[in-house]
């Protein structure tokens, strides 16, 4: 099982000798959810975040299966901002992410994709 807490990039016995954990890049605001919304599957919706420095994504995901990332808790950071300010969209454990940016099928390039650009757009599938 390979769990990435985006807050701290992923688990002690993920980082390989010689290898430091890596922190986040600077994080902080949460993007209006103009375009976010249901999709054409009620289960299915995508959330909009935009990271600046100092905050942190704040969701801890499981790649266990390849293809997304299992939502296994939300911490504080943007993604619980999100939930306070879009009830109706939450982000909730047991949730999937699908794609990350245009990027799906692949969980750990979707796992870089969080960490590495300023702007999210996640697609999110509810069980």
């Amino acid at each position: 099982m390979s769990l990435w807490r985006f807050g701290c990039c992923c688990s002690a016995d993920d980082v390989k000798a010689g290898q430091s954990d890596a922190t986040d890049p600077p994080v902080s605001r949460l993007h209006p959810p103009q375009d976010a919304g249901l999709a054409t599957d009620s289960r299915k919706f995508t959330i909009n975040l935009k990271k600046t420095e100092g905050t942190r994504l704040g969701v801890d995901v499981d790649l266990a299966d390849g293809t997304s990332l299992m939502v296994d808790a939300i911490n504080p950071g943007l993604v619980e901002d999100w939930n306070k300010n879009n009830p109706g969209l939450r982000v909730k454990p047991g949730d999937r992410i699908v794609a990350v940016n245009g990027v799906q099928g692949d969980a750990q390039a979707m796992a870089e994709a969080c960490m590495g650009a300023k702007e999210l757009h996640m697609a999110i599938q509810r069980p």
